[in-house]
């Protein structure tokens, strides 16, 4: 399973393959963003360390613990595409080393990636949708934790995050 975040969790939910505006709309969150030259992923192991690299991405990311919206992405969805390992060296370890591209990544490979993401909701169970967030509440617990496990993850934090942390 591949993690990957996304704008607005409220865009995906209830998307159906007719809704052609709304699906133009959702390849926003799958094409390449500015400075990508592949199409950026997260290597999970389910839905349950989907959630912990949610926290991890979040925190080495932005500079509050606000609300994360993501993608879990089933292997099999990806299939056609050769996902490559792409460590970066300015991520720490836990991250860059489950970190992945799509290289060569075009306008139509998003769009057929949310079709076949909206198909897969579709026929999937609440505890199995391609998609989920993390809230502040979420991060804070998941946090303290992570930071234990990685306190390399400490020199990666700055903002609202070194202020919980010296708070805690």
């Amino acid at each position: 399973m591949w993690f990957r975040r996304i704008s607005h969790l409220k865009d995906w939910r209830g998307c159906r393959s007719s809704d052609t505006k709304r699906k133009t709309a959702l390849c926003n969150d799958v094409r390449l963003r500015d400075g990508e030259d592949g199409l950026s992923l997260y290597r999970v192991q389910g839905y349950t360390d989907a959630r912990r690299v949610a926290a991890l991405y979040r925190m080495v990311n932005r500079p509050d613990p606000g609300r994360l919206d993501y993608l879990v992405i089933p292997d099999d969805l990806l299939n056609e595409f050769q996902v490559l390992p792409c460590p970066y060296a300015e991520m720490p370890s836990v991250l860059r080393d489950i970190h992945h591209e799509i290289k060569g990544w075009t306008v139509d490979d998003a769009a057929h990636l949310v079709e076949k993401l909206i198909s897969h909701a579709a026929a999937a169970t609440d505890d199995a949708k391609p998609w989920d967030k993390l809230t502040e509440a979420d991060l804070l617990t998941i946090v303290p934790g992570l930071l234990r496990d990685h306190p390399e993850l400490l020199d990666f934090l700055d903002g609202r995050w070194i202020e919980l942390i010296r708070g805690t």
